[in-house]
């Protein structure tokens, strides 16, 4: 899904600190005070949001999406390589191979 508010429009790398930063349960105001700091978010703000920074109501509206896609992903991701594992150490028994 394609999204269109401040936080949508930050480079990726800059939304996956924040997304692990929201994941590790960091709180509003220092996410913010970090994440308003950033050169490349200031620069950003001034060419497309008359310079206003990101706000709280930005931030939970982030968290009710992109940082939801975030989570769904990272489950799925952990999932995934749960199965390769098992997958993994069934082929492994069945060469006559243990784990070790």
């Amino acid at each position: 899904m394609s999204r269109n508010g401040k936080i949508a429009t930050l480079p990726r790398a800059v939304r996956e600190q924040i997304n692990v930063r929201l994941d590790d349960g960091e709180e509003a105001d220092p996410l913010l005070d970090w994440l308003n700091q950033l050169p490349e978010v200031q620069k950003l703000m001034k060419e497309n949001f008359a310079g206003v920074p990101i706000s709280k109501q930005n931030l939970s509206e982030w968290r009710q999406g992109g940082f939801r896609e975030f989570r769904s992903r990272k489950r799925e991701g952990t999932r995934g390589q749960s199965n390769s594992v098992k997958v993994s150490q069934t082929k492994t028994r069945q060469k006559g191979g243990g784990l070790q």
